[in-house]
C-alpha cells in the first residue's frame, strides 16, 4: 500500500527549495507518455527502477508499479544504481 500523500507544507517548502520540481504525479504522467510514444506499454515492458532507499521514493515506485506491474529494483543512490557486480 502507498504512504499517505504529503501535506500541502510539504510541498510548498519543495517548491520554495526548488522552483522547477514536479509532482510524482506529473513525472508519472511525463514517464509514461513518453515511453509510450515510442511503443513502450505495461504488456511489453519490465520495470526496473533505481530510486533512493529512503521512504520518499516508495510513493513513486508503487504508482510505477501500479502501472507496468513488478519492480525489479536496483536499489540507488543519488540516480546511481547499485546492482552489484555478477
Amino acid at each position: 500500500p502507498a504512504a499517505p500523500a504529503p501535506p500541502a507544507s510539504f510541498d510548498a517548502m519543495v517548491k520554495a527549495a526548488f522552483p522547477g520540481a514536479i509532482s510524482n504525479t506529473e513525472l508519472k504522467a511525463a514517464a509514461v507518455k513518453a515511453l509510450s510514444a515510442k511503443g513502450y506499454t505495461p504488456e511489453n515492458t519490465l520495470l526496473c527502477t533505481s530510486l533512493c532507499c529512503d521512504e520518499l521514493a516508495r510513493n513513486l515506485e508503487q504508482e510505477l508499479v501500479d502501472i507496468y506491474g513488478r519492480n525489479f529494483n536496483l536499489g540507488g543512490l543519488a540516480g546511481f544504481p547499485f546492482a552489484g557486480n555478477t
